[in-house]
């Protein structure tokens, strides 16, 4: 993976779905990949272009007309499943293959390859992104940015339903109709971020072996923050952009940061970008920007 050209966009997110850490180091339960530092890619061309991300982003675009929105984990899905049709020694066997009872839909396999020592894995693919509320105690604590989710619904959801579902004869019927007889290794492949509220860091309990991405702030806060950071300077990540670190030529100062979060209506994900040694901007940390109430709708949901 130190070969790919992390000058383009889709390399640089490929080199963190599958190298950087994961969500949760490890969870009781929930068999998860390690970062596969260690990948070779055939091909090597197809990974020093954008031309594989620019025609997906093209035909989603296209499936979702008249949808707003991007999907992140849909993106995530995608950029994961060309890393391994690219990966030197491994087979893509399935992607998205649905798990059937007569007419009922159980779910369906994120991915099922053969790796290079000729063993069939089930991976179940997430990315995720959850901000703790102050005072947080559990991993129920740890909620997605729109809070429609937690850490430990999808954690659980994870563990009990997504990777399980090979082991059911409903899962080994859809196997064999990819040629597999044998039973999968199963894996999880969570990745992303947790994000302490600024100010407040002290009050929640991490998760053990939780990955810190950074914090989150309230609208009527960001202004304080942002005196805080003069020497900073700020990229919004436009969705599905939120993987990979930053490197964006476009990015804003203080007052430009201010007037694009103004009477802002959903939490945004940005980067904080700074000079390092060799004179270009990197991104040193990321930040949720929330609406206000948003605290007080979070805590909310604890009663």
């Amino acid at each position: 993976m130190d070969s790919v050209d992390l000058s383009h966009e889709f390399a640089r997110d490929i080199a963190w779905a599958m190298g950087s850490p994961n969500l949760i180091a490890s969870i009781p339960g929930l068999p998860l990949n390690g970062p596969l530092r260690g990948l070779e890619f055939r091909e090597q061309h197809r990974l020093d272009c954008r031309e594989d991300w620019s025609k997906w982003v093209h035909l989603e675009s296209l499936r979702r007309a008249g949808k707003s929105g991007w999907r992140v984990g849909a993106y995530f899905e995608q950029v994961v499943e060309t890393s391994m049709h690219l990966a030197s020694g491994w087979d893509v066997l399935g992607s998205n293959v649905p798990v059937r009872r007569e007419r009922q839909t159980l779910g369906a396999f994120d991915l099922i390859l053969r790796n290079p020592e000729g063993e069939v894995e089930h991976w179940e693919l997430a990315v995720k992104f959850y901000l703790g509320v102050p005072g947080a105690e559990s991993m129920r604590d740890w909620l997605g940015p729109n809070q429609r989710d937690t850490l430990h619904k999808k954690v659980e959801r994870m563990r009990s339903h997504q990777l399980p579902l090979s082991r059911r004869e409903e899962g080994k019927l859809a196997l064999r109709t990819l040629g597999v007889e044998a039973d999968p290794r199963r894996q999880g492949h969570l990745k992303g971020g947790l994000f302490l509220p600024a100010g407040k860091e002290e009050s929640c309990s991490v998760p053990a072996g939780g990955n810190i991405m950074g914090r989150w702030v309230e609208s009527l806060e960001i202004e304080a923050c942002l005196d805080q950071r003069k020497d900073s300077m700020w990229v919004k990540r436009e969705k599905p952009n939120w993987l990979g670190p930053s490197r964006a030529t476009e990015r804003m100062g203080r007052g430009e940061v201010l007037l694009a979060t103004r009477g802002m209506k959903r939490p945004e994900m940005w980067s904080e970008l700074r000079r390092g040694t060799s004179g270009c901007l990197e991104e040193v940390a990321r930040w949720f920007f929330v609406p206000p109430s948003w605290t007080e709708r979070a805590l909310a949901t604890r009663k």
